[in-house]
């Protein structure tokens, strides 16, 4: 296990590492958004009394350089927040791994008070059946546990297509 954290913890520096890099590109790229959008601007200026072939030339290259820097810097940015995620994930991990559930949704909100067997079981709540499910579970699926549990007393025949659900 101490395998598996180190590992994460590796991932984390490299990905802190490749951000502040990728920062670092994106300042270049906001440098040359203004200074090509200024000389498109200054292009405009310069060709407007009389717009020879020149001039419009000039103003359809800055204006295409501008777009080319701009997608550049765009397409940095969303590098940038996808890296972000990746390190999100390694951090929550290595809270799962250090037994920190509370990172996670424990379910506080589906408890049932008038349910005659909410208290009884640790389904929901603080370090809950629900909470360490739900940190091994992806997005969308998160939200099928609450729903899929039985509210009354159900017959094991009728909740076992959930777990057939849950097992594909």
């Amino acid at each position: 296990m101490e395998n598996i954290k180190e590992s994460y913890l590796k991932r984390v520096e490299k990905y802190t590492s490749e951000v502040s890099r990728l920062k670092r590109r994106s300042t270049f790229f906001v440098f040359g958004k203004i200074t090509f959008f200024m000389a498109f601007l200054f292009s405009i200026y310069s060709a407007y009394p009389r717009f020879t072939l020149s001039g419009i030339f000039l103003m359809v290259l800055t204006l295409a350089i501008y777009l080319f820097v701009y997608w550049l810097d765009v397409r940095c940015m969303s590098h940038i927040e996808h890296i972000r995620r990746k390190r999100a994930v390694c951090l929550d991990e290595i809270s799962y791994l250090e037994g920190n559930f509370s990172i996670f949704n424990d379910g506080s909100d589906y408890i049932d008070i008038t349910h005659e067997y909410s208290y009884d079981l640790d389904l929901f709540g603080p370090d809950s059946l629900f909470a360490r499910i739900n940190a091994v579970l992806p997005g969308e699926e998160r939200g099928y546990l609450p729903t899929d549990l039985p509210i009354s007393s159900m017959s094991v025949k009728a909740s076992s297509s959930v777990v057939m659900r849950w097992r594909s």
